[in-house]
């Protein structure tokens, strides 16, 4: 039994004579190029064709970028090439059905600033301009290497921001801990990783300014969490209570 399985698909038709646009992820191989599932190319490439030639999807969703610090990132800071470079075969595996990619290129959106040892506001302050935040100018460069190396290529149908994003809007981070406890996370999180939607339109604006060659861009949202209900006024954080 594959250990590659899907996951889930969404549809969208499109008019004649474009194919409709069939999107999936396959389990375990989300973050294939990035060297951290220890999956087989031979069975990603196996899942792909089954899930594109055989199965009809048209698109494979993937991460665009290493889920945990320690994972891939100690790799791209040190020498960019030798990333790029074991990153690529994966990504020609996870296409060789027949499917174009959709990359989601900041999935774990507490990567890079624990990376660094900062916040999550340290990140969102740099899209505001804040120039000390290490996180935010590293977020540009590694959008600007990876639209740069994937654009031309046919086999992407788009880019997509980060995932899931606004259900850690206007949340109070020192009552939960999304993204802890991953090799290279902390433990806990604090009021200085709290974002507010305002914040986080900040940051799609600046990432989406950085991704205008190739394909269209798009931030991957969900149902908002009940108790956050992006409150813009008063300014104020309600805890998460629910599951």
């Amino acid at each position: 039994m594959p250990r590659v399985l899907v996951l889930c698909f969404a549809a969208v038709a499109f008019s004649a004579p474009l194919r409709p646009l069939a999107s999936v992820n396959l389990v375990h191989a989300l973050w294939a190029p990035w060297n951290t599932t220890n999956v087989p190319l031979a069975e990603i490439q196996s899942a792909a064709r089954g899930a594109c030639a055989e199965r009809g999807f048209t698109t494979v969703r993937v991460a665009g970028s290493p889920f945990w610090p320690t994972q891939g990132w100690p790799l791209y800071l040190s020498d960019e090439d030798a990333f790029w470079a074991a990153a690529a075969p994966f990504a020609d595996a996870l296409t060789s059905g027949g499917c174009s990619a959709i990359f989601s290129i900041f999935w774990n959106i507490f990567a890079l600033p624990d990376v660094f040892g900062e916040p999550l506001g340290a990140l969102v302050a740099g899209a505001r301009g804040d120039t000390s935040s290490r996180s935010f100018a590293t977020s540009l460069r590694y959008i600007d290497a990876f639209v740069g190396k994937f654009a031309a290529s046919q086999r992407v149908a788009a880019w997509e921001l980060t995932n899931e994003l606004n259900l850690l809007f206007d949340l109070d981070m020192s009552t939960q801990c999304p993204g802890c406890g991953g090799p290279g996370s902390p433990k806990v999180r604090t009021r200085a990783d709290n974002i507010s939607t305002d914040d986080g339109i900040a940051l799609f604006t600046a990432w989406a300014a950085r991704t205008r060659r190739g394909p269209a861009a798009a931030a991957d949202f969900n149902g908002p969490r009940p108790r956050a209900a992006q409150r813009r006024a008063p300014p104020r954080r309600v805890p998460k209570t629910e599951p």
